[in-house]
C-alpha cells in the first residue's frame, strides 16, 4: 500500500472516529514532494498553509520506517497546525524555537483529543499541566536559550542564529517540516487556511452538541478555538481603526499643535468635529498612579483626534475642560480629583442630562464598581471600557479591552 493510499485509509477512519481531524484533513490537498532533512534528522512531513496542503515524502517514510499509528499521530498534527494558527502567530520570534513551542502545544492538544504521542515526538507535561499557549513556551524556552549562551557563547556569529544548537534534543524530536508564509498575500492566504480550519470545527462541534447534548473537543482545544475565533482587541489597534474611519476636515487654533506650542509658535491641527467622544476616567482611591499615568497617556492620543469631552469620577463626577489647553501627562495629573469609592452611574446621569448628540463613551477602570445597574443614555452610539483588571458591574460594554500595565512603557 501506498503512503498516500494509507492517508486514504486513516482519513475515513478520523471521519468516524475523529470527526473535527478528519473534516480539517479532507479539505486539505496532498503533495508528494521530497523533504530535504534538516541536518542529519529527516522530516518526512510537513504543511503548507498557504496553500493548504499537507505534504510528505516517501522515501523518508520507508527509511524511518513509520507505523500507521505515527502516521495517523503525524497527520493530526499537520491539521492542528492549521486549526491553531501555529505558523501565522509567529511574528517576529526566531522559527527554529517557534517550531519547537508549537510542537509542543499542539502535541498536548493531540493528547487531549486522545492520540498517543509518539516517543520521538515532543511532549511536555509541565507545559500539559500548565496549558501553556506557544506564545508562553517560546518565552521560555528562550529564557533557558539565554542562560545557555551566556555559559556557553558562540563563536565567529551571533546568538540569534546559533539558538538552534542549544537545543539538540528537541532537534531530535521534531517530526515535520513547518513552512511559513512569506509575503503578504501569502500571509492573507494562510489565515484564510486558518479560518476556514476554525470555521470547520467550530460547525462541527456545534452539530455534534445538538444531537447528543454534548461536544467532542476537550476544553484546551475549545479555549484555542475560542481564542482564535475572537481575537483580542488592543488598545492601540481599536484606537488607530477609529481614527482611520474618521475624516478630519477642519482646521482649529484652539488645539495648536503641541510641538510648535513649546516654541511660542501656535500652528492650528486638522481635527474631526464629527467625532464626539466622552472620555471617563475612574480616580477612585482603587486606582494607583501607575494605572493613572497608563489611562492619561491615551487620552493624549484620543485629544489629537476627537473632539473629547473629559470627566473624571469616583463616586462623584467631575467635568474638565483641560483638554483643549493640555501640554502633557503631568499638567492633566494636576487637575484630577477623586480618591472615594468606584460608581460610575452618576457619569452617565450627567450624560443623560447635559449631552444631546451622539457620543461614543470610553471608559477607563480597574473594573471595581459597586453599580448594580447603569441606564445607558440614547445618545451613546457605543461604549468602551479600558480595564486594567476586570469588567465593571452593571454595564454591557461593546468593546471590552484588557491592558497590562506593564504594556504602558511600549505605549
Amino acid at each position: 500500500m501506498s503512503i498516500y493510499q494509507e492517508i486514504q485509509k486513516i482519513l475515513i477512519k478520523f471521519i468516524l472516529n475523529k470527526p473535527v481531524i478528519g473534516s480539517i484533513c479532507l479539505r486539505m490537498k496532498y503533495e508528494e514532494a521530497v523533504i530535504p532533512p534538516i541536518g542529519a534528522i529527516a522530516r518526512p512531513i510537513g504543511v503548507n498553509p498557504v496553500t493548504n496542503t499537507i505534504i510528505y515524502d516517501p522515501e523518508q517514510f520507508k527509511v524511518l520506517d513509520i507505523s500507521t499509528q505515527v502516521l495517523e499521530f503525524m497527520l493530526a498534527h499537520e491539521a492542528l497546525h492549521l486549526l491553531t494558527g501555529s505558523l501565522i502567530r509567529r511574528g517576529d520570534r526566531d522559527p527554529y524555537l517557534w517550531n519547537i513551542a508549537c510542537d509542543y502545544e499542539v502535541n498536548y492538544l493531540l493528547h487531549d483529543i486522545g492520540f498517543k504521542v509518539p516517543k520521538n515526538a515532543l511532549y511536555s507535561s509541565y507545559f500539559h499541566n500548565k496549558y501553556y499557549y506557544a506564545e508562553k513556551i517560546y518565552e521560555i524556552l528562550l529564557k533557558q536559550a539565554k542562560k545557555k549562551l551566556k555559559r556557553k557563547p558562540c563563536e565567529g556569529d551571533n546568538d540569534q542564529k546559533n539558538l538552534n544548537n542549544y537545543f539538540p534534543y528537541q532537534k531530535r524530536k521534531q517530526l515535520d517540516n513547518h513552512v511559513y508564509p512569506q509575503t503578504q498575500s501569502e500571509v492573507i492566504k494562510a489565515k484564510l487556511s486558518t479560518q476556514n480550519a476554525l470555521s470547520t470545527a467550530a460547525q462541527i462541534e456545534r452539530s455534534i452538541k445538538e444531537i447528543e447534548g454534548c461536544g467532542i473537543l476537550p476544553a484546551s482545544l475549545k479555549r484555542m478555538i475560542d481564542k482564535l475565533m475572537t481575537p483580542t482587541v488592543t488598545w492601540k489597534n481599536f484606537l488607530s481603526d477609529i481614527s482611520t474611519t474618521i475624516t478630519k476636515n477642519n482646521y482649529s487654533y484652539r488645539r495648536c499643535h503641541p510641538y510648535y506650542r513649546q516654541q511660542n509658535i501656535y500652528v492650528p491641527t486638522l481635527h474631526a468635529p464629527e467625532a464626539k467622544v466622552i472620555l471617563i476616567v475612574d480616580t477612585s482611591g482603587s486606582i494607583g498612579e501607575n494605572e493613572l499615568r497608563l489611562f492619561i497617556s491615551e487620552v493624549l492620543a484620543i485629544i489629537q483626534v476627537f473632539n473629547v469631552t473629559f470627566l473624571t469620577c469616583d463616586a462623584e463626577i467631575y467635568k474638565e475642560d483641560i483638554v483643549e489647553n493640555v501640554m502633557g501627562i503631568e499638567e492633566i495629573l494636576e487637575h484630577i480629583k477623586g480618591g472615594g469609592g468606584t460608581e460610575f452611574k452618576p457619569a452617565f446621569q450627567w450624560i443623560e442630562e447635559n449631552v444631546l448628540d451622539n457620543y461614543t463613551v470610553i471608559l477607563m477602570t480597574d473594573g471595581h464598581n459597586i453599580d448594580k445597574r447603569i441606564d445607558v443614555p440614547l445618545c451613546i452610539e457605543q461604549i468602551v471600557v479600558l480595564t486594567t483588571d476586570k469588567k465593571p458591574s452593571g454595564l454591557e460594554p461593546d468593546i471590552l479591552i484588557k491592558v497590562e500595565l506593564h504594556e504602558e512603557q511600549s505605549w
